[in-house]
């Protein structure tokens, strides 16, 4: 989910997992994704893909009002691996 984090204009994106839709768990290991550098105030709309031992991160940033762009940030393992990441002690 993307959260706004006051009193700063920013916006991240965390991971968060439910077994019945009801109930969630947030990871951890927070957040997924946090606007840094060239970024804006924004890193939003995760897609996840897996490719062989390779999970590609598609996101988009930029400052929720004029401009965005798409972005790919690649994690070195499988998706299965990813989650563990997130999840695990």
């Amino acid at each position: 989910y993307l959260e706004w984090l006051q009193p700063k204009w920013r916006f991240e994106t965390y991971l968060t997992r439910s077994t019945d839709l009801v109930h969630w768990e947030q990871s951890p290991k927070k957040p997924v994704l946090a606007p840094e550098g060239v970024e804006g105030i924004n890193t939003s709309d995760i897609d996840l893909v897996e490719f062989g031992d390779k999970v590609m991160v598609y996101y988009l940033d930029g400052d929720q009002k004029s401009w965005y762009r798409g972005t790919r940030a690649d994690f070195d393992g499988t998706l299965k691996e990813f989650f563990e990441y997130y999840y695990l002690p």
